[in-house]
Protein backbone atom coordinates (compact mmCIF):
# COMPACT_ATOMS: atom_id res chain seq x y z
CA UNK A 1 0.00 0.00 0.00
CA UNK A 2 1.44 3.37 -0.64
CA UNK A 3 -0.30 5.04 2.60
CA UNK A 4 -2.98 5.83 4.48
CA UNK A 5 -6.31 8.04 3.67
CA UNK A 6 -6.11 11.43 5.51
CA UNK A 7 -4.72 14.41 3.21
CA UNK A 8 -3.22 17.43 3.18
CA UNK A 9 -4.01 18.78 -0.49
CA UNK A 10 -3.51 16.12 -3.01
CA UNK A 11 -5.45 12.43 -1.96
CA UNK A 12 -3.13 9.40 -2.31
CA UNK A 13 -4.42 6.81 -4.80
CA UNK A 14 -4.61 3.92 -2.10
CA UNK A 15 -4.08 0.37 -3.76
CA UNK A 16 -4.55 -3.06 -2.32
CA UNK A 17 -6.16 -6.65 -2.68
CA UNK A 18 -8.74 -7.96 -0.84
CA UNK A 19 -6.14 -9.21 1.53
CA UNK A 20 -5.62 -5.73 2.53
CA UNK A 21 -9.11 -4.63 2.14
CA UNK A 22 -8.85 -4.37 6.58
CA UNK A 23 -6.06 -2.04 5.78
CA UNK A 24 -8.21 -0.27 3.26
CA UNK A 25 -11.22 0.02 5.28
CA UNK A 26 -8.79 1.93 8.19
CA UNK A 27 -7.93 4.07 5.36
CA UNK A 28 -11.41 4.83 4.71
CA UNK A 29 -12.04 5.57 8.26
CA UNK A 30 -9.13 7.93 8.46
CA UNK A 31 -9.90 10.01 5.58
CA UNK A 32 -13.87 10.03 7.33
CA UNK A 33 -12.77 11.10 10.59
CA UNK A 34 -14.09 14.06 11.82
CA UNK A 35 -17.10 13.17 10.44
CA UNK A 36 -20.02 12.53 12.50
CA UNK A 37 -22.06 9.15 12.74
CA UNK A 38 -25.04 10.22 12.33
CA UNK A 39 -27.03 8.16 9.78
CA UNK A 40 -27.08 9.36 6.28
CA UNK A 41 -29.94 11.35 5.43
CA UNK A 42 -31.25 12.99 9.01
CA UNK A 43 -28.75 15.95 8.46
CA UNK A 44 -30.87 19.19 7.23
CA UNK A 45 -27.96 19.89 5.40
CA UNK A 46 -26.86 16.97 3.81
CA UNK A 47 -24.60 14.15 4.61
CA UNK A 48 -20.90 14.82 5.92
CA UNK A 49 -19.30 12.61 3.84
CA UNK A 50 -20.13 10.55 0.25
CA UNK A 51 -18.69 7.24 -1.00
CA UNK A 52 -18.46 7.20 -4.90
CA UNK A 53 -17.99 3.44 -5.45
CA UNK A 54 -16.82 2.52 -8.90
CA UNK A 55 -17.49 -1.40 -10.30
CA UNK A 56 -14.94 -3.29 -12.36
CA UNK A 57 -15.16 -6.49 -14.86
CA UNK A 58 -18.56 -7.92 -14.87
CA UNK A 59 -20.43 -5.25 -12.84
CA UNK A 60 -23.65 -3.64 -14.15
CA UNK A 61 -26.52 -0.95 -13.60
CA UNK A 62 -29.88 -0.79 -14.32
CA UNK A 63 -30.87 2.56 -14.85
CA UNK A 64 -32.85 3.92 -11.97
CA UNK A 65 -34.12 7.40 -10.59
CA UNK A 66 -33.97 8.03 -6.52
CA UNK A 67 -33.51 10.57 -3.51
CA UNK A 68 -30.85 9.08 -1.74
CA UNK A 69 -31.80 10.74 1.37
CA UNK A 70 -34.89 8.91 1.54
CA UNK A 71 -34.40 5.88 -0.80
CA UNK A 72 -32.70 2.86 -2.51
CA UNK A 73 -32.70 1.53 -5.84
CA UNK A 74 -31.22 -1.47 -7.74
CA UNK A 75 -28.48 0.80 -9.14
CA UNK A 76 -27.23 1.07 -5.19
CA UNK A 77 -28.13 -2.26 -4.42
CA UNK A 78 -26.03 -3.65 -7.53
CA UNK A 79 -23.71 -1.22 -6.45
CA UNK A 80 -22.78 -2.80 -3.02
CA UNK A 81 -22.92 -6.29 -3.99
CA UNK A 82 -20.04 -5.90 -5.69
CA UNK A 83 -17.98 -4.51 -3.09
CA UNK A 84 -19.69 -7.09 -0.70
CA UNK A 85 -16.47 -9.64 -0.64
CA UNK A 86 -17.48 -13.67 -1.39
CA UNK A 87 -16.06 -15.37 0.91
CA UNK A 88 -16.23 -18.03 -1.58
CA UNK A 89 -13.45 -16.35 -3.81
CA UNK A 90 -10.80 -15.24 -1.13
CA UNK A 91 -8.03 -17.17 -0.51
CA UNK A 92 -7.40 -19.29 2.87
CA UNK A 93 -7.55 -17.31 5.85
CA UNK A 94 -8.47 -14.48 4.47
CA UNK A 95 -11.56 -12.42 5.86
CA UNK A 96 -12.15 -9.18 4.60
CA UNK A 97 -13.74 -7.94 7.73
CA UNK A 98 -15.14 -5.09 8.66
CA UNK A 99 -17.21 -4.63 5.67
CA UNK A 100 -15.93 -1.97 3.51
CA UNK A 101 -19.40 -0.52 3.11
CA UNK A 102 -20.92 -1.82 6.79
CA UNK A 103 -17.57 1.00 7.60
CA UNK A 104 -19.06 3.50 5.54
CA UNK A 105 -22.16 3.71 6.41
CA UNK A 106 -21.28 3.24 10.32
CA UNK A 107 -19.11 6.63 9.60
CA UNK A 108 -21.89 8.58 8.31
CA UNK A 109 -21.19 8.56 4.46
CA UNK A 110 -23.69 7.91 1.73
CA UNK A 111 -23.13 5.62 -1.06
CA UNK A 112 -23.78 7.12 -4.45
CA UNK A 113 -23.08 4.49 -7.44
CA UNK A 114 -20.75 5.16 -10.31
CA UNK A 115 -22.64 4.40 -13.86
CA UNK A 116 -20.02 4.23 -16.95
CA UNK A 117 -22.42 6.03 -18.79
CA UNK A 118 -23.11 8.53 -16.08
CA UNK A 119 -25.01 9.64 -13.00
CA UNK A 120 -26.39 13.15 -12.61
CA UNK A 121 -27.43 14.38 -9.26
CA UNK A 122 -29.76 17.24 -9.38
CA UNK A 123 -32.87 19.17 -7.33
CA UNK A 124 -32.32 21.24 -4.19
CA UNK A 125 -29.71 19.76 -1.02
CA UNK A 126 -32.94 18.53 1.18
CA UNK A 127 -34.56 16.98 -1.78
CA UNK A 128 -32.03 15.88 -4.42
CA UNK A 129 -32.62 12.84 -7.12
CA UNK A 130 -29.94 10.44 -8.32
CA UNK A 131 -30.69 9.56 -12.13
CA UNK A 132 -28.35 6.38 -13.24
CA UNK A 133 -28.03 5.62 -16.90
CA UNK A 134 -27.10 1.99 -16.80
CA UNK A 135 -24.17 0.12 -18.41
CA UNK A 136 -24.09 -3.64 -19.56
CA UNK A 137 -21.55 -5.90 -17.54
CA UNK A 138 -19.08 -6.06 -21.08
CA UNK A 139 -18.64 -2.08 -21.04
CA UNK A 140 -15.89 -1.83 -17.78
CA UNK A 141 -13.84 -4.46 -20.26
CA UNK A 142 -14.36 -2.79 -23.40
CA UNK A 143 -13.68 0.73 -22.10
CA UNK A 144 -10.87 2.81 -22.29
CA UNK A 145 -10.62 4.13 -18.32
CA UNK A 146 -9.76 7.93 -20.07
CA UNK A 147 -13.06 7.93 -21.69
CA UNK A 148 -14.79 7.20 -18.89
CA UNK A 149 -12.39 8.88 -16.02
CA UNK A 150 -14.46 12.60 -16.37
CA UNK A 151 -17.47 11.00 -15.93
CA UNK A 152 -15.80 10.47 -11.92
CA UNK A 153 -15.11 14.49 -12.47
CA UNK A 154 -18.50 14.85 -13.47
CA UNK A 155 -19.91 13.24 -10.29
CA UNK A 156 -17.46 14.59 -7.73
CA UNK A 157 -18.36 18.51 -8.74
CA UNK A 158 -22.27 17.46 -8.65
CA UNK A 159 -22.17 16.08 -4.81
CA UNK A 160 -20.14 19.84 -4.23
CA UNK A 161 -22.17 21.53 -5.87
CA UNK A 162 -24.98 19.78 -3.52
CA UNK A 163 -23.57 19.87 -0.55
CA UNK A 164 -20.66 21.75 0.03
CA UNK A 165 -19.44 20.74 3.11
CA UNK A 166 -19.50 16.89 2.77
CA UNK A 167 -16.24 15.40 2.59
CA UNK A 168 -16.06 12.82 -0.95
CA UNK A 169 -14.09 9.55 -1.35
CA UNK A 170 -13.67 7.60 -4.68
CA UNK A 171 -13.22 4.00 -4.33
CA UNK A 172 -12.57 1.51 -7.28
CA UNK A 173 -12.53 -2.12 -7.55
CA UNK A 174 -10.39 -3.93 -10.10
CA UNK A 175 -10.78 -1.61 -13.43
CA UNK A 176 -12.88 0.71 -11.69
CA UNK A 177 -9.38 1.42 -9.69
CA UNK A 178 -7.57 1.92 -12.84
CA UNK A 179 -10.27 4.23 -14.09
CA UNK A 180 -9.79 5.85 -10.40
CA UNK A 181 -6.53 6.34 -11.00
CA UNK A 182 -6.87 7.97 -14.87
CA UNK A 183 -9.62 10.54 -13.00
CA UNK A 184 -6.58 11.05 -10.61
CA UNK A 185 -3.92 11.58 -13.41
CA UNK A 186 -5.75 13.46 -15.90
CA UNK A 187 -9.08 15.13 -14.49
CA UNK A 188 -8.24 15.74 -11.02
CA UNK A 189 -8.05 19.16 -10.54
CA UNK A 190 -6.81 21.81 -8.14
CA UNK A 191 -10.85 22.96 -7.38
CA UNK A 192 -11.83 19.25 -6.38
CA UNK A 193 -8.88 19.08 -3.54
CA UNK A 194 -10.72 20.13 -1.00
CA UNK A 195 -13.59 18.39 -1.66
CA UNK A 196 -12.30 14.84 -2.04
CA UNK A 197 -10.62 12.97 0.78
CA UNK A 198 -9.52 10.32 -0.72
CA UNK A 199 -8.85 7.93 -3.93
CA UNK A 200 -9.03 4.32 -3.56
CA UNK A 201 -8.01 1.19 -5.43
CA UNK A 202 -9.26 -2.47 -5.02
CA UNK A 203 -7.17 -5.10 -7.35
CA UNK A 204 -6.64 -2.92 -9.66
CA UNK A 205 -3.86 -3.18 -12.63
CA UNK A 206 -2.41 0.35 -11.30
CA UNK A 207 1.01 -1.10 -13.03
CA UNK A 208 -0.31 -3.11 -16.03
CA UNK A 209 -0.01 -6.98 -16.45
CA UNK A 210 3.07 -8.71 -17.47
CA UNK A 211 1.51 -10.81 -19.81
CA UNK A 212 -1.44 -9.56 -22.06
CA UNK A 213 -2.60 -13.03 -23.83
CA UNK A 214 -2.62 -14.98 -20.83
CA UNK A 215 -5.56 -11.94 -19.32
CA UNK A 216 -6.61 -12.29 -22.72
CA UNK A 217 -7.61 -15.98 -22.17
CA UNK A 218 -8.62 -15.49 -19.06
CA UNK A 219 -11.07 -13.10 -19.41
CA UNK A 220 -12.31 -14.88 -22.61
CA UNK A 221 -12.81 -18.36 -20.21
CA UNK A 222 -14.84 -16.40 -17.54
CA UNK A 223 -17.27 -14.83 -20.32
CA UNK A 224 -15.69 -11.14 -19.36
CA UNK A 225 -13.76 -10.57 -22.78
CA UNK A 226 -11.69 -7.31 -23.03
CA UNK A 227 -11.57 -5.19 -26.17
CA UNK A 228 -7.69 -5.12 -27.43
CA UNK A 229 -7.43 -1.73 -26.54
CA UNK A 230 -7.72 -1.95 -22.95
CA UNK A 231 -5.22 -4.84 -22.85
CA UNK A 232 -3.05 -2.72 -25.05
CA UNK A 233 -2.68 -0.29 -22.46
CA UNK A 234 -2.58 -2.59 -19.70
CA UNK A 235 0.32 -3.96 -21.46
CA UNK A 236 2.12 -0.71 -22.17
CA UNK A 237 1.45 0.44 -18.47
CA UNK A 238 3.28 -2.53 -17.17
CA UNK A 239 6.19 -2.10 -19.64
CA UNK A 240 6.83 1.33 -18.46
CA UNK A 241 6.23 0.98 -15.19
CA UNK A 242 9.11 2.91 -13.82
CA UNK A 243 8.28 5.49 -15.78
CA UNK A 244 4.76 6.10 -14.84
CA UNK A 245 5.34 5.70 -10.60
CA UNK A 246 8.19 8.67 -11.67
CA UNK A 247 5.99 10.48 -13.21
CA UNK A 248 2.69 10.34 -10.88
CA UNK A 249 4.22 9.87 -7.51
CA UNK A 250 5.19 13.75 -7.06
CA UNK A 251 1.36 14.15 -7.37
CA UNK A 252 0.64 11.96 -5.02
CA UNK A 253 0.69 13.65 -1.33
CA UNK A 254 2.25 12.33 2.09
CA UNK A 255 -0.08 11.32 4.59
CA UNK A 256 -0.70 14.20 7.03
CA UNK A 257 0.57 12.06 10.14
CA UNK A 258 3.97 11.71 7.98
CA UNK A 259 4.05 15.59 6.85
CA UNK A 260 3.50 18.09 10.00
Amino acid sequence: MNGVGHFRAVPVVIQAGWRGLVAVTLGVAIALSGCSSTPQGTVASGPTSVAILIGGFGSSLPAGTYNPLTQTSAALTATESTFAPDPTKEPAGCTAQPNLVTTLRGAGAMILPFSYNGVQLTGPASHPTVTVAAYPSSMPSTALPQAIAPAIATEVDQVHTLWPAARILVIGHSEGGYVAEQYFLDDFNHSQQAEVAGIFSLDSPINGIQNQAEVASLLTTIQIPASTALLDQFQSSWNNAAKNDAATWPRRARPRSMSR
